[in-house]
């Protein structure tokens, strides 16, 4: 992949906030709070063929991690993977409770 000065400087410098921000919080928090927002607003200025490729990429990403979602019958919460959600075997949607 093709990088520029501009670009080694920008990873440097992420690197190195993401490193101080942990040294003063003693947590991620703050970093991936920025980091979210800031994805937020580049990911707008790509077009849209690169945007839909992103997106696969993070959704990739996250699908074998857990996540909570709150059974609609019992109220429970229960962990299933990110790629489960939506589907019949998410216990958060009717038609898990439906089949």
């Amino acid at each position: 992949m093709f990088t520029t000065d501009t670009t080694q400087e920008f990873k440097d410098t992420i690197k190195t906030f993401s490193d101080v921000s942990y040294q003063r919080y003693n947590s991620h928090s703050y970093t991936a709070g920025y980091y979210e927002s800031m994805m937020a607003q580049m990911f707008a200025q790509l077009p849209k063929r690169q945007q839909k490729a992103f997106l696969k990429d993070i959704q990739a990403a996250l699908k074998d991690q857990p996540v909570k979602v709150r059974n609609i019958l019992t109220g429970d919460m229960v962990e299933i993977t990110y790629g489960e959600r939506g589907t019949c075997t998410d216990p958060s949607m009717e038609l898990y409770h439906s089949m």
